[in-house]
C-alpha cells in the first residue's frame, strides 16, 4: 500500500478545525459549474441570489462553504 503524505499546512488545518467552533471555506470568482462543484464537496449546496451576489453554499456539521459566482458568470 501506497503511503499518502500531507503537508504542514494540511497538519495545521486539521489541528485548527479540531479546535474551533465552526470552519468555513470560501471561492470567489467562479464560474456556475466550478461554484456549484466547489460546494458540493460538502454535499448538496442551495443557490442563492441576492443584491447583485450570487453563490452556492452549505453547512454541514461546523463546516460551511460558499462558492461565489463572477457577475456575468457563464456556464
Amino acid at each position: 500500500m501506497e503511503k499518502i503524505y500531507v503537508t504542514d499546512d494540511e497538519l495545521t488545518v486539521l489541528r485548527l478545525y479540531r479546535s474551533c467552533d465552526q470552519v468555513r471555506f470560501t471561492k470567489h470568482r467562479l464560474n456556475k459549474v466550478e461554484a456549484q462543484e466547489f460546494a458540493s464537496i460538502l454535499g448538496n449546496p442551495g443557490y442563492t441570489k441576492y443584491d447583485g451576489a450570487e453563490c452556492f453554499g452549505l453547512s454541514k456539521g461546523k463546516i460551511g462553504v460558499a462558492a461565489f459566482i463572477k457577475q456575468g458568470g457563464a456556464e
